[in-house]
């Protein structure tokens, strides 16, 4: 009996909220328009596009008046106008019953810059090309090196998001230079060595034994005896001595 009772109060919530909501929507529609307000929802995890420069913008573009009535206004528009914004991930822009325009949005955040031969730029999360020049710094690891447009996004996006999901790695590795056949070398952050991966390929294989490596053996012989790790041989970590 519990059971259909929960059955019950729950389909009853969805009808309500249902209900509710094309209620709000249908007299969102009737109402005059009373201007706009922009929220960007992760304006606390990154800082690239601000509400008040999206509100100005949006004040150039939005040709209606507060008289307009808001049925006549073409949110999907405005979504496409701020999409167009490579630093904007998502938009939603809806009515709401006061008369208010409201439009939320989230903004890209970059995992990798990439300073190749030909190009500059930024990849996302979502693996997209940002612009090179980001409003403020960024703290993320930097690709130099021959790098093609299908190298970064096939092999470098997801060893960067390998990286930035491992707060050890994240921390450790700064650079990641690429040579003309796609080898690959990592710079650290910490102790003046080479890291040489070889191929991106088996790239947490290879971290792992350089993490037992630093931990079992640096922390007793110190960051600097060596110049370079070759990690190219599997199940082996090549070391040479600094001369």
């Amino acid at each position: 009996m519990k059971r259909y009772l929960t059955y019950i109060v729950a389909a009853l919530l969805a009808l309500y909220l249902l209900v509710s909501l094309v209620w709000g929507e249908a007299v969102a529609h009737s109402r005059l328009y009373k201007g706009f307000r922009v929220t960007v929802v992760d304006s606390a995890r990154v800082r690239y596009v601000s509400a008040d420069e999206v509100s100005k913008y949006l004040a150039r573009h939005i040709s209606a008046k507060e008289s307009t009535p808001l049925r006549d206004i073409d949110t999907e528009e405005i979504e496409e106008l701020l999409s167009a914004n490579r630093l904007i991930e998502e938009v939603r822009c809806y009515k709401t019953p006061s008369g208010l325009l409201r439009i939320d949005l989230t903004q890209r955040v970059p995992v990798l810059r990439v300073l190749g031969d030909s190009a500059a730029y930024f990849l996302d999360e979502n693996g997209e090309i940002m612009p090179a020049d980001l409003p403020e710094a960024v703290s993320v690891p930097v690709a130099t090196g021959h790098i093609t447009s299908a190298f970064a996004r096939e092999s470098l996006y997801p060893f960067a998001c390998f990286l930035r999901e491992n707060d050890f790695w994240q921390a450790q590795i700064e650079q990641i230079y690429v040579d003309g056949n796609q080898n690959v070398e990592l710079i650290p952050r910490v102790g003046d060595h080479r890291i040489l991966m070889g191929p991106l390929t088996a790239y947490e294989e290879k971290l792992d034994n350089l993490r037992c490596l630093y931990e079992q053996a640096f922390s007793q012989c110190g960051w600097n005896k060596y110049s370079t790790i070759n990690l190219k041989y599997k199940d082996q970590v090549v070391c040479t001595r600094r001369k």
